[in-house]
This record gives structure tokens, C-alpha cells and sequence, in this order.
């Protein structure tokens, strides 16, 4: 009887060793999966983060090199306006002194 309750708890302690060394390995095998997916997605949501901050700064710096533009642009036309004007002025003047003299 005895020899029997030793060879039963020898078969059960077996099997609990087994079960929990597949528990472990089932475990073990889980979390580098876990620790991938993590990665995964925190690696998808920084790259997310960089791309959306790239795009604020290129649209920054459209935005700056049209205003630029823009002002070097109304710059050239205010100063070839007021060459324009000027050219224009002595011609009135020209025209102006040319009618005196006539009469």
C-alpha cells in the first residue's frame, strides 16, 4: 500500500512537472511575442509622431519661403513703380518746360 501511494505521488508529481514546464516554455514563448508587438507599435506610433511633425515643418517652411517671396516680389514691383513714376515725372516736367518756353 504504501509502495502504491509512493509510485501515485511519484506519477503525479511527474505530471505536474510536465505541465508546468510546458506552462513555463508557453510563457517564455508569449512574451517575446508580447515584447515585439510593444515595440511594434510603439515604433508605428513614433514614426507616426515624426512624419506628422515633418509635414509641420515642411508646410512651415513653404509658408516662409512664399512669404518671402511675396515680399520680394511687391518690394521689386513698389520699387519699379516708383522708377516707373519717376521716369514719368520727368517727362512732365520736360513736357511742362517745353510748354512754358513755347509761350
Amino acid at each position: 500500500m504504501l509502495t502504491h501511494t509512493i509510485k501515485k505521488s511519484v506519477q503525479t508529481l511527474s505530471v505536474l512537472t510536465i505541465v508546468l514546464g510546458l506552462s513555463f516554455s508557453a510563457q517564455a514563448a508569449v512574451f517575446p511575442t508580447d515584447i515585439s508587438s510593444s515595440l511594434e507599435q510603439s515604433m508605428t506610433k513614433q514614426t507616426t509622431e515624426l512624419l506628422k511633425m515633418a509635414k509641420t515643418e515642411i508646410m512651415l517652411s513653404i509658408e516662409t519661403q512664399l512669404a518671402e517671396m511675396m515680399h520680394e516680389m511687391s518690394t521689386t514691383t513698389l520699387m519699379s513703380l516708383e522708377s516707373d513714376m519717376a521716369v514719368a515725372t520727368k517727362k512732365l516736367a520736360k513736357v511742362k518746360k517745353t510748354t512754358k518756353d513755347n509761350q
